[in-house]
């Protein structure tokens, strides 16, 4: 790993969470709504984290951009480095009690995703990843390990293929209900939002199948879903990721799979 980026995750490890478990040892008591027609809640944490990771990555790479979930971007002209942070991705499992949030940070280089750090205050698991590499940092052990070590050996003969969804508005219709309901597929809408690409990249589960998500929710992800073989494909069949309400199909690439993701593809479509 590169000395800078190995220098940046550890001190935050070590300094920058301690400040983020302190802010969230408070009660959820004020949530705003970032729009006016649905909730959208935001929360003190959202804000106050936001604003940690920001004076942070600042500290340490002052010239780069910065594009954050809460707070106006910040922009430079002279840099091809762009951060993306979402500061709790999961704030409705945060504030109703449920531990599947996470702080989410990426970095690009142009267009290309070169460091992802995922963080679960609740259940003190940490998962980062720069260029090929892919990490846990043990909390326990204070030590580092390899995250191929935590994949499983999955049989492709005759196996179940496990779909999750984070979100009911991903069953948009009778024929996208309709097409979950097979005797070889196990669905599920988990609500466990970044926690099931982790799933995903351990191999647990086969696909993941969104709609609605933001950008600031999959690319602070990018590196850590490349780096461990994640595809993935929009609804409508090609790569782009916009701003908002992007449906998005991730998928680890085996045969049993990719027919999967066809015939979704094909059913949307008819």
């Amino acid at each position: 790993m590169h000395n800078n980026f190995k220098k940046f995750t550890l001190n935050f490890l070590e300094y920058q969470v301690k400040k983020i478990n302190s802010i969230l040892s408070f009660p959820v008591i004020q949530i705003t709504s970032k729009k006016k027609k649905i909730l959208d809640p935001v929360t003190y944490a959202d804000i106050e984290i936001n604003k940690i990771i920001i004076r942070y990555i600042r500290k340490n790479f002052p010239g780069h951009n910065i594009i954050s979930e809460e707070l106006s971007d910040i922009k430079s002209l002279n840099s091809n480095y762009t951060w993306y942070i979402d500061p709790i991705d999961g704030t409705k499992n945060l504030i109703l009690g449920l531990k599947y949030y996470s702080v989410l940070i990426g970095l690009f280089y142009k267009k290309k995703p070169i460091y992802s750090f995922i963080f679960y205050p609740a259940l003190n698991e940490f998962y980062f990843s720069f260029q090929n590499k892919s990490f846990i940092f043990d909390s326990k052990k204070k030590t580092i390990v390899n995250f191929n070590k935590k994949k499983i050996d999955v049989s492709s003969n005759n196996k179940i293929i496990k779909i999750v969804s984070n979100s009911k508005n991903t069953l948009k219709s009778k024929k996208i209900k309709d097409f979950f309901i097979q005797k070889n597929f196990l669905f599920k809408i988990t609500g466990a939002d970044s926690m099931n690409f982790i799933l995903l990249a351990m191999k647990k589960i086969d696909i993941v199948i969104e709609s609605g998500l933001k950008n600031i929710d999959i690319l602070p992800l990018m590196n850590f879903l490349k780096v461990n073989n994640i595809n993935y494909i929009n609804w409508d069949k090609s790569k782009k990721i916009g701003k908002e309400n992007n449906s998005l199909i991730f998928f680890n690439k085996t045969n049993e799979n990719l027919k999967v993701v066809k015939k979704f593809l094909k059913i949307i479509k008819t």
